[in-house]
Parts: C-alpha cells; structure tokens; sequence
C-alpha cells in the first residue's frame, strides 16, 4: 500500500505501487530517497512512460545515449541496475525482458500533472462526403458536425454546415479554406459495398494541405451514425496537438493525494479476493467524493461491482445495478471514451442484452482497440456468451500489454479448465500462482478444486488448510472448496453442501452452485435449476456452464428430451 510524505516541495512525475518518481530523479518508497543516475532516470522514464508496451533497445539506446557509440552492454548494466533499486522480493520484477525485442516496464503507471485551464485556439471544417448512394449526405454531414461541436469546450471550434455544406469539390472546398482559413479540415468518401460501406476519412491542415490521416473502415447498414461520429472524434482528438488524449493522459491524475488513494484501490482490485475488492470499492468511492473529475475511479469502481459479483462475493444484483448507474453518470461526460463504450457494452451484456452489447463493444475495439481495458472487456464479454475460445485470444492480448492484471488470468485459468485436461488446467494454475499470486485465494481455491478432481487429494487438501484463510472463504472460492472437501470426504460433506447452498441461492449466481446443488439435493434438483436458468437465459450460466460438470448435466437433459 502507498504511504505518502506529505512534502508539498515534492514535485512527482511518475506513481506505481508504493514507488514515486520526481522530476529530478529522485525515486521514493516509503521514507526511503534513492537518487538515480542520469541514464537509469533516463530509462526508467522511458519505461513508465510506455507502461505495458514494448520498448526497444534501439530506441532506448538513441534516446538515452544519441550519438554516443554504445554498445548492448550499457543499457543490459542500466536495467540491471534499476530491477535491483526496485526489488522489493525475489518475486518482484518490474522491468521484464522482451528476449529479441526490447523490455516493458509490467506495472500500472499513472503520470501526476496538475490541470490547466489553458484552452487552444483552433478551428476546423467539416465538408460534405463524396458519395454515390442512397445516404443522406446532408443528413450525416449534419450529425457529423453536432458530434465535433461537442468538443468546443477544449477550444476547437468548428465551421457550420451552412458555410459548408456547399464545398462538394476541390475548388470550392480551396476556395472556402482560403478565405475563413480554418486550421483543419476533414473530408470524405462513403462508397457502397455488397452488403455494407467504406468509409474513407482525411484530416488535413490547412498550412500546406499537408496529410495529418488517412484511412477507411467498413459498416453495415445497420450500424446508426454514431460509430462514424466516434471513430471521427477519435480520429480528431488523437490528431490534432493540442486536443490529443494519448493513453499516458489517460492515467493522468491531478494530485498525489488522489493517485495514492487511486492506486492503493488499483492494488486492492488486482489483488482479487473478497475482502481486497470490497476494499478497492471503498477506495474507488472514496477517490470519486474528494476528486469528482477523476474519471479513472468512476471506470475501476465500475469493474470492481462487476467483479464481487461474477464471483458471488457481493450481492450479484445490487453489484450490477450499481455498476450500471456508475457507467451511465460516466457517459454524461465522457460518452466517446473506448473505455465508456467498453464497460457500458459488457454491462448490457450482462443484462443480456447482446446486440446492444457486441455494438457498443466492437464500437470500443474500432476506436481504441489495442488498450489492456478494451481488450479485457471484450474478452469478458465473449467469456460472458460463452464463446471461450476467442475470449481467450483477447485475454491474451490484454495480459501482453498488463500482465499483472489478475482477474484475466484467473478467467483464462477458468477458460484452460473447461476446454482441455485437469492435468493442464493444474499446470496452468499453479503457473499463474508462481506469478506473485501464491496467496491468492481465487486461484488457490480452482487449484484445489482441479486437484480433488483429479484425485491429488492430499496436494489439495495441503492447499486448502495452508493457503486459505476462514476470512477468504466465501463465494464462488468456498463452492470450490467445499467441493473438493466432497471429492475427498463424500458424504460427509453433504449436510454442509446443502447448508451453504441454501443459505446462498439469492446472493450467488445458481449457475455457480449447480455442481453443489447436484451433490447435495439430487441430480433431478440440478436439473430442474438448469431449466430454470436457461428459460431465464441466465448470464451466469453462459459464463459458468462450460463447466464439464455441468455439461454433465447438459448432456442428462438432452437425454431426457
């Protein structure tokens, strides 16, 4: 946990974990001031400033040392030397090599910069789509133009479709540019394809004509006119100076007050057990009442309801309504964000509603797909339909940018149990735990679990009475122990199933207690949930229905039909 100095002459840079940064290089943990060197400042910087991604060699040598004649050997005794000033473990290591690309610095970042009411100055025309099709070209021209407007407010101003609207060529469009003298401006093809458009988009400056972007991407007909008025502002807002959001500002917080209390919710909720998220939620609460502008807080405190409920740590429906209304006061304000369209997407999702959901979402991974957050939502999402597989795949692409963000990895532990052998969903977990997780209680608890059913019953049972505490185990970490108890103990065990299910039908997803409910009450009891579930096209049981042991029990009802 982050402990601050209160010291206002500190001026910090960089926060992560329990370590500060200053601008002049002075690296704090706790009470402890180490000053770096001038080239390990220099790497680190570059380091966190690129969090989660890949930086090589090259460019950490070009940087770091231009024109000096420097060989591999300095930069390997620099990241040497910073992986030592930062060991807080032998477990612990910051700075990962990328063997035959570079290295990435693991570790959530945030920047501290205090918030300026300067505005820039600049204006931008929007001309008409050159089009040959049935679309309404003033229409969307029209709704293209509300859509920038809304970011008057950063100082762009934008020219109205009655001055515009008429530039439907090259002279006319020369012609308006020269006179008004706008400092951008964005023009258009929309061309018909089978069964969708293309979309081409170029943003110019005026000084030169000179080509700031160019692409083009398909819709389908059904798509509203809200994923170009997206992908636009995006386009607009990453490319224009002044006005560009790049993901280190996204995790620019305003004062070190509130990234210690952001970041000590940042560790609770990567912790991932019951207590741990119950915690990140009263931090994340606690940041949003003194800091209201800290919209990172408003999107963890979303995700970490999501959490305690898909793993019945919480109340599951009050989880999820609280998250809702958490979303929408977020879209108030931030409605274009990738993270916004995100979480509001997995939400619908999880109120089953698909359609909205994979919308939303695809809208998210179009303007703002190569982030850790959109990557994991769209996994979660895909894991929440039951399509584990291709969860997997964006499960990955999050924990390559985020490898320590835990709550992946045990989805991903979840993924490897339901479609291979317990022998390999035994080694990936306790692979997973090797990765500073040995205490998790989550993973601890499947480990047992896949252990019992294995019949590993003492490595299972040694798990169980060495790694998890009476205080962790609850919610979906005590169905799993409790049915390992069975697989060891039989029917023993039964009268406490039966105790725990009952007393825990409301406030757990059932799809978590079918294996319980079948041990303890009959299989025609289980059977009679699994109805149930399905006739209420039950969320939780796509999520949790992969489970051999309730395919099981797919496989009996389909029998009996």
């Amino acid at each position: 946990m982050l402990q601050l100095n209160k010291n206002p002459s500190i001026e910090s840079r960089f926060i992560f974990e329990n370590f500060i940064l200053t601008l002049d290089g002075v690296l704090i943990r706790d009470k402890k001031r180490i000053k770096l060197p001038p080239k390990e400042f220099a790497v680190l910087s570059l380091l966190l400033e690129s969090a989660g991604k890949i930086v090589s060699k090259d460019v950490l040598l070009d940087l770091v040392w231009g024109d000096i004649d420097v060989t591999e050997e300095s930069l390997t005794r620099c990241i040497y030397s910073l992986r030592r000033i930062l060991s807080t473990g032998k477990d612990s290591r910051y700075i990962e090599t990328i063997y035959g690309k570079g290295y990435r610095f693991n570790q959530p970042v945030f920047s501290i910069s205090k918030k300026e009411n300067k505005k820039v100055n600049l204006s931008i025309a929007i001309f008409p789509f050159q089009t040959h099709t049935e679309l309404d070209v003033t229409e969307i021209h029209n709704d293209l133009i509300k859509g920038v407007f809304k970011y008057s407010k950063l100082g762009l101003t934008v020219l109205p479709s009655a001055v515009t609207q008429h530039c439907v060529d090259v002279n006319s469009l020369l012609e308006l540019t020269s006179k008004l003298k706008p400092d951008y401006y964005l023009a258009g093809k929309i061309i018909p394809l089978e069964n969708a458009y293309k979309v081409t988009i170029e943003l110019i400056s005026t000084e030169g004509h000179c080509l700031l972007y160019h692409d083009s991407f398909n819709f389908v007909n059904e798509q509203s006119i809200n994923l170009l008025q997206h992908w636009i502002s995006n386009i607009i807002l990453q490319n224009i100076p002044g006005l560009q959001t790049c993901p280190s500002e996204l995790n620019s917080l305003d004062s070190l007050d509130s990234a210690a209390i952001y970041l000590n919710g940042i560790h609770m909720l990567y912790k991932h057990t019951s207590d741990s998220l119950q915690q990140a939620a009263v931090l994340f609460q606690k940041c949003i009442n003194h800091y209201p502008e800290n919209i990172l807080s408003y999107y963890s405190l979303a995700e970490t309801y999501l959490c305690l409920a898909q793993f019945g740590f919480f109340d599951k429906q009050h989880a999820i309504d609280s998250a809702y209304q958490i979303v929408e006061k977020v879209v108030k304000f931030n409605n274009d964000s990738p993270r916004t369209l995100g979480l509001l997407g997995l939400i619908k999702t999880i109120k089953s509603d698909f359609i909205i959901g994979e919308m939303l979402l695809n809208q998210a991974l179009l303007i703002g797909g190569n982030g850790s957050d959109i990557n994991y939502y769209y996994g979660w999402h895909l894991f929440l339909k039951g399509e584990l597989i291709l969860a997997n795949k964006y499960f990955e692409q999050c924990l390559e940018i985020t490898p320590t963000r835990t709550p992946v990895s045990i989805l991903k532990s979840w993924i490897v149990y339901c479609t291979k052998t317990l022998d390999e969903s035994i080694g990936y977990c306790e692979f997973v735990l090797s990765q500073n997780l040995k205490s998790n209680p989550v993973l601890n608890s499947m480990l047992a679990l896949f252990l019992a059913l294995n019949g590993c019953f003492d490595k299972s049972r040694a798990i169980i009475d060495e790694k998890l505490s009476n205080e962790e185990i609850c919610g979906f970490v005590e169905v799993n122990v409790l049915y390992a108890k069975y697989c060891m103990n039989k029917n023993d065990e039964i009268e406490n199933i039966k105790s725990f299910v009952m007393k825990n039908i409301d406030n757990i997803p059932s799809a978590i207690l079918l294996p319980l409910i079948a041990i303890s009450m009959g299989e025609c009891k289980a059977l009679e949930v699994l109805i149930e579930l399905k006739e209420k096209n039950d969320i939780w049981l796509n999520l949790w229905g992969k489970d051999p042991r309730i395919i099981e029990l797919e496989n009996v009802l389909s029998g009996k039909e």
